[in-house]
Parts: C-alpha cells; sequence; structure tokens
C-alpha cells in the first residue's frame, strides 16, 4: 500500500512540473452553450484591415465562438473565405484559420489578437510555397465611422457607377457599349479600398479595363446650384466626376 501511494505522489509531482510554464489555455466547459459564461467572443467579431505587402487587406470576422472561427478575407477585390479553430491563451487569441484551397492564391492565416489592445497580428503562408511567400501583417479593428459615407458609398453618373462597401469591397459598373441603348451589358471590376486624406485608393482584380491595377480616386464636393450653399459630394474617377448616390 505504500508503495502504491508513493507512486502516485510521483505521478501527481511529475504530471505538475511537466505542466508549468506553459501558457495556460481555456476551454469552453461542457454544458455551457457556444459561449462561456465568463467571455463573450462577440467582441472579436467585425472587420480588420491593414496593409498586406503592397496591398491592403480586410478581414471580416463573421462568427466567433470560442472554439471555431468563420469568416472571408478581401484582397485586390477577391473574396476568399476563412474558418478554423481557435484557442484562447492568457494574452492573446489564437486563430488557425484557411482558405478554401481552390483558388491559386488561397492558403493559411496563423493570427493572434491581444486581449488588451484588440491588435491583430498575423502570418498568411501560401499552400504553394513554389509560387509565393509568406507574408507577414498588422490589422485594426474599423469602427463605425461618425461618417455614414465614409463606410458606405455610391458615386455615380448616367453611364458609371463605383459602389464602396464597409467589408473592403469595391465595384466599378459600367456600360461597356452606350450605343445599343436597353441592350447595352453592363461590366464589373472588383476592388478592395482604403479612403485617406480625402482620396480612395484601390487595388484592382486582374482586369482588362483598367490601365493599372491601382487606382487614386479624389473626393471632392461641388455647389449643388449657384444659389444655394448646400455641397454635394463627388468623386473624380478617371476622367469622370460622379456625383454621390443620395439614398
Amino acid at each position: 500500500m505504500r508503495f502504491v501511494t508513493i507512486v502516485f505522489a510521483i505521478t501527481v509531482f511529475l504530471f505538475t512540473s511537466c505542466d508549468s510554464g506553459k501558457s495556460k489555455r481555456y476551454t469552453v466547459p461542457s454544458g455551457t452553450g457556444i459561449f462561456p459564461p465568463d467571455f463573450d467572443y462577440k467582441i472579436i467579431e467585425g472587420v480588420y484591415t491593414g496593409s498586406f505587402g503592397e496591398h491592403v487587406l480586410y478581414l471580416n470576422l463573421r462568427k466567433v465562438t470560442g472554439k471555431n472561427v468563420v469568416g472571408y478575407t478581401v484582397l485586390k477585390g477577391v473574396r476568399r473565405n476563412v474558418s478554423g479553430p481557435m484557442e484562447v491563451l492568457d494574452d492573446v487569441f489564437h486563430l488557425s484559420l484557411k482558405q478554401p484551397g481552390n483558388n491559386p492564391k488561397d492558403g493559411y492565416l496563423d493570427i493572434k489578437i491581444d486581449k488588451a489592445t484588440m491588435l491583430l497580428s498575423g502570418t498568411w503562408t501560401p499552400r504553394n510555397t513554389a509560387q509565393d511567400s509568406p507574408v507577414s501583417f498588422s490589422l485594426i479593428k474599423k469602427t463605425e465611422s461618425e461618417n455614414y459615407y465614409d463606410n458606405y458609398a455610391s458615386y455615380s453618373d448616367s453611364l458609371h457607377r463605383i459602389t464602396f462597401d464597409q467589408n473592403g469591397q469595391c465595384v466599378y459598373e459600367f456600360y461597356n457599349d452606350s450605343s445599343k441603348g436597353d441592350k447595352s451589358q453592363i461590366t464589373a471590376v472588383n476592388g478592395s479600398w482604403v479612403l485617406k486624406d480625402g482620396s480612395y485608393t484601390i487595388d484592382w482584380e486582374e482586369n482588362e479595363v483598367f490601365s493599372s491595377t491601382r487606382s487614386i480616386f479624389t473626393r471632392d464636393s461641388v455647389k449643388y446650384d449657384s444659389a444655394s450653399e448646400y455641397y454635394t459630394p463627388t468623386l473624380h474617377c478617371n476622367d469622370r466626376i460622379l456625383t454621390l448616390d443620395q439614398y
């Protein structure tokens, strides 16, 4: 009996020693539902954005449960779903996400979100390591702007429209042959945007419309009419001036 007691004590000591020094991991207790009672993981959900090499990356975390994460990325106008498990460490949330894999530019995202600051840092690793190299990035969570048009905006004239979405996507649409009237087809080009100092910088997907994969459109305003003090926001889009759509 004494021998069994000694063996048990040594086993407990070895287990405790091996576990010390590691980051403490928390798991969702069984029977408590999706969210642990002491933390609401919904605060992690939202839109994060920042530089990704020479481009801007948007990461939209749509559903965070404490065990799994579902969302999507937007890069150069291309939207790719992401999903994977997460774990809670002492100071950070650790997310291991992957893109579907049916696009040659898909890969894996290893992400950490600081609990105190909610700053996100991560590394994207391509599936095809022979074609692309890993990219490290840091993202900041977007907050609701006081200016409605900084988040959702659409500018247009009779034949053209460009729409900016808060998730980071923008769509440029135009009639490719106005002489055909109603039979003209609409052409659409997708991009990703960032607004800074009154100008939109847009990274386009591969297309035959824009001569460059990056455009800078200046936002301005003009008087509604000469007798009015009302100003209408406008956008200098290539050689055109598009007017903000009023909702």
